[in-house]
């Protein structure tokens, strides 16, 4: 029986620590942003109260302060990690407060929509609230606003039914005030969209009224009287509050 080389050939198992070791420095050196070195991260991380607070937790396996500032952290604790004064949650590193709006606007360079953004940012970063804060950034963004599809749910035009008979539903507006200060009542027949246009120098009430008594007078009162939007500039309070009335029930 020949043993084969295998058998015989010694093996050298790799320290764990050195493993450990290689592993979170490949996640730190892929992990870095294009727009921050290792070193601006480094810094920024060692001014920021909050991730001082972790770290200080993270070396001494104490969380003695489970505040709401640092809940999040103390819940994924066992995913954190530090190399070089740059704290990890997994293969992600951990952005300062100071650093967040920078790699929010890298992320939102190309203007594309939340979810894509959240996926870029979730190559290489974590904060706390990046969810959010990324929901917000677009939703103040001028560019994605103008662009993005309207949520609004616009209703069809409706077309008017057309009467029975002529001088059987009226629209009436005012317009004005021309140049020389007037303006002009306007009532149109919905059927026969035959126009009756008449000369007004004030708009009060009791003058709109006259008016419309006069023009009755001529061709009958009839059975729907509908005013529209009053085009005016006036600030005249007088002018009347136009609804639309059932004048004649006879058909």
């Amino acid at each position: 029986m020949i043993s084969d080389y295998l058998s015989r050939q010694p093996f050298h198992c790799l320290n764990s620590d050195s493993s450990a070791e290689d592993f979170i420095n490949t996640i730190a050196h892929n992990a870095i942003p294009l727009s921050c070195s290792i070193e601006q991260i480094a810094t920024a991380t060692k001014a920021d109260d909050i991730l001082q607070k972790v770290v200080s937790s993270i070396t001494s396996g104490q969380w003695a302060d489970k505040s709401n500032l640092l809940k999040t952290f103390f819940q994924i604790r066992h995913q954190l990690s530090l190399k070089d004064g740059i704290l990890l949650t997994g293969n992600l590193i951990v952005i300062t407060t100071k650093l967040q709006d920078r790699i929010l606007q890298l992320a939102h360079a190309q203007h594309q929509g939340i979810s894509k953004t959240k996926s870029l940012l979730r190559e290489k970063v974590w904060w706390p609230s990046m969810n959010s804060d990324v929901k917000s950034m677009i939703a103040s963004c001028h560019a994605c606003q103008i662009t993005a599809p309207s949520s609004l749910n616009y209703q069809p035009l409706k077309m008017s039914e057309i009467p029975k008979y002529c001088w059987h539903t009226l629209a009436v507006d005012i317009q004005g005030p021309y140049p020389t200060g007037e303006h002009i009542l306007l009532i149109i027949d919905y059927r026969s969209r035959y126009p009756v246009a008449t000369l007004l120098k004030t708009i009060t009430s009791m003058t709109v009224i006259n008016r419309l008594h006069k023009v009755f007078t001529m061709f009958g009162i009839p059975n729907v009287f509908a005013p529209t939007m009053v085009h005016s500039s006036s600030r005249d309070n007088s002018l009347p509050t136009l609804k639309v009335m059932q004048l004649n029930t006879e058909e």
